[in-house]
């Protein structure tokens, strides 16, 4: 009676363990092993960003994201290429002097203020023309 009882404590066991190995299922967009936090912020973005009348589509921009200190992500959609930032590409930039500073360049810039806490949009708009 003792080892049917062990046996059966046994498999309970390991049933349990092997059901708590199963992924759950979700409606997220599944990531690749080698993406980071920014990475998958980034995707998030863009894929619940609705882009202001006028803007080009969004494999059309390289998108440049910074990430401040209260939480906030600006991120600026270029038209055109710089060395360090690809169309149709996203890059973080750690640095807050390393985000660029464009004032004009109508829908070909697009500036984005994106709250991480409320997962809310501060501000989506076309730069204005000089």
């Amino acid at each position: 009676m003792d080892i049917f009882r062990i046996g059966f404590a046994g498999l309970l066991f390991s049933s349990v363990l092997m059901s708590c190995g199963e992924e759950p299922q979700s409606d997220v967009e599944e990531q690749p092993q080698s993406a980071t936090y920014k990475d998958i912020l980034a995707r998030n973005i863009e894929r619940t960003i609705t882009l202001p009348d006028g803007a080009y589509a969004m494999d059309e921009y390289a998108r440049i994201y910074f990430l401040a200190s209260n939480g906030v992500v600006h991120a600026l959609y270029i038209t055109f290429e710089e060395p360090q930032f690809k169309v149709g590409k996203s890059v973080w930039v750690d640095d807050e002097n390393a985000f660029p500073l464009i004032l004009d360049g109508g829908c070909s810039v697009v500036s984005v203020v994106y709250k991480i806490e409320t997962g809310s949009f501060i501000s989506v708009c076309c730069n204005g023309v000089a």
